[in-house]
């Protein structure tokens, strides 16, 4: 198990990994690649389910206000403010652990 690990030990010492290619050579798709790929893809989708998050706040703010009255109104409110407030530390958790390790690993 080491012995085939060992060349990546090698290359820590270095300081220049391998690219390790997930298809035929001529493809030119690494892994490096596909994990860029997929941080920008997440990096584009914060910023929607951040305002899908604050929509969701604010919906479930006005439908409290808007049933003061009624009972069952006020409750769904209630939970959709509870659940937006849920979104939002969720994808304020995940960008922040997103920047962490794009500022701990070399991407």
């Amino acid at each position: 198990m080491v012995g085939v690990l060992a060349p990546f030990f090698a290359y820590a010492q270095t300081g220049t990994a391998p690219k390790i290619r997930l298809t035929n050579p001529s493809s030119g798709l690494t892994l490096d690649g596909l994990v860029k790929m997929f941080v920008g893809l997440l990096n584009s989708l914060t910023g929607l389910f951040l305002t899908v998050a604050i929509i969701a706040f604010f919906w479930g703010l006005v439908r409290y206000i808007y049933y003061a009255g009624d009972v069952k109104g006020r409750k769904k409110g209630r939970d959709t403010i509870v659940w937006g407030l849920i979104g939002l530390f969720v994808v304020v958790a995940l960008a922040g652990i997103l920047e962490f390790l794009k500022g701990v690993l070399p991407l």
